[in-house]
């Protein structure tokens, strides 16, 4: 076996994990606000209100968990286990449990889900910057690629198992077997993670590293980390407004519902297969320039989902192919560009809370997207599966499309402005994209 498939392999070794992690996604963020809509009759207002609140607190919990990880890393590995129970629990309270107080159990589904996944996240992610000093800058892309390519993996898989069990007259049923699935895979995620981590070369898991308090807060951070989760913010919550409306547009709009599976294929499929290009391009013209020209593409390929209306099958599919190519660039480039900051500024140490901040915008930003879209989608009278206005059908459409445009458009005009200040150079150091040495060699 050659060095270079050797490396590769290693890397979906420390993926693994983002399998079962991109499993669970669909169901919480797609499926389980229109499932309590429809199946319990709750209005889209109350579920983004509670979204919007048990998001919020996820949110916060983020840098807390992030701070936990960095200052008691001897904790990390029981607690990443437990946090594997805690997201089984959760997954069977969101949508098998009874649900005779529905609003409820989709509270402490919700909350028990997205407190169990965060952890897990953010350790995964945290983990892959801790052994910056060991591997090189394009390596660094590709673990990271590894896990966004494996993630993407889980959610294809949950998108068609869930559409298929949902759709089902006997839903219940075959949901206890996809929770027995998650949770093998689960397993199996964590003992790969594990594996990987032990023969990184670096600290083994559960050694403590130097403690430095919390010395990462928003006010002590340099210009550039600033500038740059400002972008990320404005970004992820571009992205997060058509998530939570995708299956109301196809739906409700487009009324194709039998095509939601295909459409949701296209676009992570397209994604994922476009990762290994996007982290090619950025090895050789830079995260920052490939970053700006995908968010620059998603706009020019999004922007036409405002004119569709009833039974454009043919149009979305090429929208849901060429965004989610964008898509691509969008989940491995933020991550890469922190790893590749960590690793500058040395502060490895800190990486756990740094990409716990990350994971804190993007709750913020879908617990906003959520909130606002759902509020509007009330005051506009749109109802779920039902026969709505013009003026409510139009609503869903401009949500949709024309206000994640507009804030794409604004990342783009910072992305560029910056870009031209030379603030990145200051701190990412992307010469070493050319030639990294071998990570076998740890």
């Amino acid at each position: 076996m050659s060095d270079r498939l050797q490396s590769t392999l290693f890397s979906y070794y420390y993926g693994a994990l983002a399998f079962p992690l991109g499993f669970v996604g669909i169901p919480i963020y797609i499926f389980a606000p229109d499932f309590y809509a429809t199946e319990y009759g709750l209005s889209l207002g109350l579920l983004g209100s509670v979204l919007f609140f048990s998001r919020l607190i996820d949110a916060i919990q983020d840098p807390l968990f992030g701070y936990l990880s960095d200052r008691k890393p001897e904790w990390v590995w029981p607690l990443m286990m437990g946090s594997g129970i805690v997201l089984i629990a959760g997954f069977f309270s969101l949508f098998y449990a009874s649900h005779s107080y529905p609003l409820i159990w989709f509270c402490i589904g919700t909350f028990l889900i997205t407190s169990a996944y965060s952890f897990l996240v953010i350790n995964l992610n945290g983990a892959g910057a801790k052994v910056g000093n060991e591997i090189a800058s394009k390596q660094k892309l590709q673990l990271n690629a590894a896990r966004e390519v494996m993630g993407m993996l889980g959610l294809l898989a949950s998108l068609v198992l869930f559409s298929k069990a949902l759709g089902s007259g006997n839903h219940q049923t075959l949901i206890i077997g996809l929770g027995a699935l998650l949770g093998g895979l689960l397993l199996i995620g964590l003992f790969l993670f594990a594996y990987w981590f032990r023969n990184t070369g670096s600290s083994r898991l559960g050694h403590r590293v130097q403690s430095h308090g919390l010395i990462v807060s928003v006010k002590g951070l340099s210009r550039p980390f600033r500038k740059f989760y400002l972008i990320y913010f404005i970004s992820i919550l571009a992205s997060s407004i058509p998530a939570v409306l995708v299956i109301f547009f196809i739906r409700d709009v487009l009324q194709l519902e039998s095509f939601f599976p295909i459409f949701m294929l296209l676009y992570f499929l397209s994604g994922a297969l476009s990762i290994p290009v996007w982290r090619m391009l950025a090895g050789r013209f830079g995260v920052m320039k490939v970053w700006c020209f995908s968010m620059a593409l998603a706009i020019v390929a999004f922007i036409s989902a405002w004119t569709l209306g009833s039974g454009d099958l043919w149009p979305y599919a090429i929208i849901c192919i060429t965004s989610g190519l964008a898509f691509g660039s969008d989940v491995v480039m933020p991550p890469s560009i922190l790893a590749l900051l960590v690793g500058a500024q040395k502060k490895q140490f800190a990486a756990v809370q740094l990409y716990s901040y990350l994971a804190f915008l993007g709750k913020i930003a879908l617990a906003l997207a959520t909130l606002a879209v759902f509020v509007l989608l009330d005051v506009f009278g749109f109802i779920p599966a039902q026969e709505n206005s013009t003026a409510a059908i139009q609503s869903v459409s401009f949500l949709y499309s024309i206000i994640p445009c507009g804030l794409k458009l604004v990342a783009v005009a910072l992305l560029i402005q910056i870009n031209r200040s030379g603030i990145w150079k200051d701190f990412l150091c992307e010469d070493s994209l050319q030639s990294p040495p071998s990570l076998h060699s740890q």
